[in-house]
């Protein structure tokens, strides 16, 4: 599982970076009003050799669909693998260090599927 990061220069919209990235990474199309804001969220990453401190400041958002997964076009070179979990089972492989490979960054994908948890209907 990778997550899409994308910088947006100044013209652009965040939503609209954001649907430019879904059809870019994911190959689909969606109007800007299929996505639900979700979070803010900030990353610190230290460089202590270089003396330096990347922050990202993400704004997440989150898009409902019925979708299958052989229905996505995906950018090989962005993402390795895609497929649908049940949020329980998500987290409890995020809490394990499970076989499957994801970007090390649990606390963060915590976060979000607890936002997700919490609004899902």
């Amino acid at each position: 599982m990778k997550r899409t990061r994308f910088y947006v220069k100044r013209d652009r919209i965040i939503k609209n970076g954001s649907l430019i990235e879904l059809s870019e990474e994911l190959g689909i199309s969606v109007k800007v009003n299929d996505l639900e804001f979700l979070m803010d969220f900030v990353i610190d990453k230290k460089d202590v050799r270089k003396w330096t401190l990347n922050r990202e400041f993400l704004k997440v958002y989150f898009l409902r669909t019925k979708k299958a997964v052989s229905e996505f076009k995906i950018q090989k070179t962005e993402i390795s693998e895609m497929r649908y979990f049940d949020i329980i089972k998500l987290k409890t492989l995020l809490n394990k260090r499970s076989e499957i490979k994801f970007i090390p960054e649990n606390e963060y994908y915590l976060l979000v599927l607890n936002k997700i948890q919490s609004i899902k209907q």
